[in-house]
């Protein structure tokens, strides 16, 4: 959770105002009772998340997978707006698929980490969206994604 306070909280750079505030659950996907508590408060993020759960976990691969479920909300001078929640599957340390929803798109990213050699390694996303969300939004978000692991590999060296 710490990771999405440090790193995911500004909108736009240098506009203190206008920040992302985060919300985690995370379970194994082996719960018996994931799906109750996954619950979110709006149903329309309860069907959705509910049509990932049965769609994608499955009996043979339930003990490999966490699932998070994040909520993200908008805060505008203290005042605080749901902007979207995450449904996400990480597949051991080195796979991750993020589902967001709002009110108005639906959004796919996906993440892999491939070891090359000590302290190198090769970072791919991918992300696929609704059709008619401008580009310059999707662009946005994998440029948070991007501005994260290039702050990472920074305090490396």
């Amino acid at each position: 959770m710490r990771h999405f306070d440090f790193l995911h909280t500004t909108i736009v750079d240098n506009v203190p105002f206008l920040r992302f505030q985060w919300f985690m659950k995370s379970h194994r996907a082996d719960e018996p009772d994931l799906l109750e508590l996954m619950k979110h408060k709006y149903e329309f993020i309860n069907e959705f998340k509910g049509k990932l759960l049965k769609k994608y976990i499955t009996e043979e691969n339930k003990k490999f997978i966490n699932v998070i479920s994040l909520d993200c909300y908008v805060r505008v001078f203290g005042f605080q707006f749901f902007a979207f929640n995450v449904t996400g599957f990480q597949l051991g340390p080195a796979l991750v698929y993020l589902f967001l929803k709002s009110y108005i798109f639906e959004t796919v990213l996906a993440q892999s980490v491939t070891p090359i050699k000590k302290f190198y390694l090769r970072v791919s996303h991918k992300i696929f969206t609704s059709r008619y969300l401008p580009y310059f939004v999707t662009a946005y978000m994998l440029y948070g994604e991007v501005s994260f692991i290039n702050f990472c590999y920074s305090k490396l060296i």
